[in-house]
């Protein structure tokens, strides 16, 4: 009996006391496996991060910074891994110094949760010093782990401040008797006043004083003209009534214009003389030569004020012979207002495949002409916009608004095609369902519109197939050089030419940066440009030699055949 009780107090001790020890590390050990494999669960967890829709968005559309404008720099940063991004920071390096610029250089972002994307938007401020030149951004987004993204580049333009600058362009003394200034005569002095500033001039005055003998000089009306706001190229014709009385005696009376505009620091006074007994037949042009040095002093010379008052109210007047010291030529370089119609489809269907960057490209030709050089009047006309009756329209709303000194800039992106039995290439409106000739844009009738349109140039640039089919042969033209003289020449020869990305052969579609080879090589050269004036044959000669090495088309420049050029050239006029 003593013999089975031991045995079962043993075993009994056995299950009540464990072997503290063995059991406790058995535990450990199972503890330890289950930790390690957590922690390799969480080191295969890692965050990924990504920029991508990377912008720059400013006010005016133009793509530059602008003096006095606030600006973003805007792109998304997306955790695409399966790991929490912590402690995630912008870091915004400006590579090369610019003054004027404002911006933030860190920014704290926080924790980005997995398949987690933020917005960011980078404000940046261009102050009144800022000057004219390019700028390169880039920015870096950094993890507190190391897990940073590839970081990206933004080149941006800056701008110099955008002022008005108000000045008199021109006048003229008339007599009122048709032949010479007397005394106790009326005599009336008229003014061309404009802005050529790139600003809107607000609250712009004109004030006449005398400036010897006043006892015996007299004002016939106000003193103080009101002209308002004048717009970046605006003129505005005031006159003032003025005679002197036979005491007086000087040979000239002297006159004071003090012109004024809301800040009272855009402005330019000038003094005019009217020479007694001197014959002026009608009046007596006063051209202000080199704005820039010689403010007040002028050069007299005779124009009939009755043939030329249509030409004193065209705009650039003075802006387009700035720097180039052609002042005393205006008359002969009179510019008038630029038209631009521009048209960009991509959304064919029917037996026209979509197109991809055909509307790309002509948005970004619309901002680059709007914010580099001088145009007045855009038509555009995009995707579901440009059918075949509302193209039609455009250049009949061209007819009836263009000038004979204006200058009119069309764009064509989208589908061409060439009818071999008619030996004839077409544009492609949008609502083009079948290739029949009946929904499509004959080169005849192009070429009718531009006959019908009365500017003094027009430029045509089409970037589709077949689009060189529209010249039918070549005409002789002034070969470039880079003087006075030539550009007097080809501005007063009327000019009616095309600029086609390639001949009787299709063209591509895609090409670099979102744009068509064509498109990307002419949109790069107009925004490269630094040249006042630049024409038509200048921007060719840049263009055709990277897009035949970098295409299999070969891009066009000549006159349109039957259409009333005559040596001239279009000339696209920076602003300043």
């Amino acid at each position: 009996m003593k013999h089975i009780i031991f045995p079962i107090l043993f075993l009994i001790t056995l299950i009540a006391f464990p072997q503290e020890k063995k059991v406790i590390k058995g535990k450990s050990e199972m503890k330890n496996l289950f930790e390690n494999q957590k922690n390799e669960n969480i080191v295969k967890a890692l965050p990924n991060l990504i920029l991508q829709n990377q912008i720059f968005s400013d006010p005016n559309n133009n793509m530059i910074i602008d003096a006095n404008e606030s600006s973003y720099i805007k792109f998304q940063i997306a955790n695409q891994g399966s790991g929490v991004a912590e402690q995630v920071k912008v870091n915004v390096n400006l590579d090369n110094t610019s003054p004027g610029l404002e911006f933030s250089d860190l920014i704290d972002i926080g924790d980005i949760q997995p398949q987690e994307s933020k917005q960011i938007s980078i404000p940046v401020v261009g102050k009144e010093n800022l000057i004219t030149g390019e700028v390169e951004f880039t920015v870096l987004v950094v993890e507190s782990n190391g897990f940073d993204a590839y970081p990206f580049t933004m080149k941006i333009s800056t701008h110099k401040l955008r002022k008005p600058e108000v000045v008199i362009a021109d006048a003229a003394f008339i007599a009122d008797n048709g032949k010479n200034i007397r005394l106790a005569e009326p005599i009336t002095l008229k003014l061309l006043v404009q802005n050529i500033g790139d600003e809107v001039a607000e609250n712009v005055n004109v004030n006449f004083n005398f400036m010897e003998e006043k006892e015996n000089c007299f004002l016939m009306d106000e003193a103080i003209k009101r002209i308002g706001n004048l717009r970046p190229g605006d003129t505005a014709i005031v006159d003032f009534k003025f005679t002197a009385n036979r005491r007086y005696s000087l040979q000239e009376i002297s006159v004071s214009l003090d012109l004024s505009e809301r800040m009272n620091m855009y402005d330019r006074d000038t003094t005019l003389m009217a020479s007694l007994n001197q014959e002026v037949h009608s009046g007596q042009l006063i051209a202000i030569e080199g704005q820039e040095d010689m403010i007040g002093e002028i050069t007299l010379g005779e124009f009939n004020f009755e043939e030329d008052q249509e030409a004193l109210t065209m705009r650039g007047v003075v802006d387009p012979t700035k720097g180039l010291n052609v002042a005393k030529a205006k008359k002969d370089m009179l510019i008038g207002d630029y038209y631009a119609l521009i048209i960009g489809i991509d959304d064919y269907y029917g037996d026209f495949d979509p197109l991809k960057n055909a509307v790309r490209d002509a948005e970004t030709i619309e901002k680059t002409l709007k914010g580099k050089y001088k145009f007045d009047h855009f038509i555009t006309l995009f995707n579901r916009e440009a059918t075949r009756i509302r193209i039609l329209e455009a250049f009949e709303e061209l007819s009836r608004r263009v000038n004979p000194n204006d200058n009119v800039f069309i764009y064509y992106s989208g589908h061409g095609e060439f009818k071999q039995q008619f030996n004839r290439g077409y544009w492609v409106p949008v609502d083009a369902r079948s290739n029949s000739i009946s929904e499509l844009i004959s080169n005849n009738d192009i070429q009718t519109a531009l006959t019908g349109i009365r500017s003094k140039h027009t430029l045509l640039v089409s970037d589709a197939c077949f689009a060189g089919e529209i010249f039918r042969g070549e005409v002789l033209q002034i070969p470039f050089e880079n003087s006075e003289r030539y550009y007097r020449q080809v501005h007063d020869r009327p000019s009616r030419k095309a600029i086609t990305s390639g001949g009787i052969e299709p063209v591509m579609d895609s090409g670099k940066d979102g744009h068509s080879v064509f498109a990307y090589y002419l949109i790069r050269t107009l925004q490269e440009n630094n040249a006042t004036f630049y024409d038509a044959s200048q921007l060719y000669d840049r263009i055709k030699i990277p897009v035949t090495n970098n295409s299999d088309q070969q891009p066009n420049f000549h006159p349109i055949k039957n259409t009333g050029d005559e040596g001239g050239q279009f000339i696209f006029i920076q602003k300043f």
